[in-house]
């Protein structure tokens, strides 16, 4: 299917995702219960999908802006390599193994920055393990990079 064929979310559905942690007993889990419409499902369940082992990678990828993907899941940004079947695009591909969909990068990012906030701030409420692995300064380094970098975008268009 060519880029022009997926369907695009308008911003402002990935702004109305609320994004909440879900503490697990005492630990955290990594699912964020991000609360979207079935259309966004896709974008939920992919971000949701990254383990705590493998959320540094994502944040890093969404950092840099390029692309990571695991197991049939995972998001490209404008510029990654694309297949030579596909068309350059401008949105951020998040995909999962039944669906794609295209997204606006700095929508993207304001979620994925509600979503790691989330994290980072329930682990440290609940002195959650994670906290104390090697990643973990790396991982709200990364946060804290995303944050300001969503922030000197401004607010987003009502």
């Amino acid at each position: 299917m060519a880029m022009a064929d997926q369907p695009r979310l308008d911003d402002h559905v990935l702004d109305n995702m609320s994004v909440d942690p879900l503490p697990s007993g005492r630990r955290l889990r990594t699912v964020g219960n991000i609360t979207s419409l079935e259309s966004a499902n896709v974008v939920a369940s992919t971000l949701e999908s990254f383990s705590w082992s493998s959320l540094m990678d994502l944040a890093e990828g969404i950092r840099d802006r390029h692309g990571i993907g695991k197991d049939g899941l995972g998001l490209r940004y404008p510029g990654d390599d694309l297949d030579p079947w596909d068309e350059p695009y401008h949105d951020v591909l998040v995909y999962d193994q039944f669906d794609r969909v295209l997204v606006g990068v700095d929508a993207f990012e304001r979620l994925a920055t509600r979503y790691f906030r989330a994290l980072v701030t329930g682990a440290q409420r609940l002195d959650d393990p994670v906290t104390r692995q090697p990643w973990w300064p790396g991982f709200v380094a990364a946060t804290e990079e995303i944050e300001r970098r969503v922030a000197s975008q401004g607010d987003p268009p009502h």
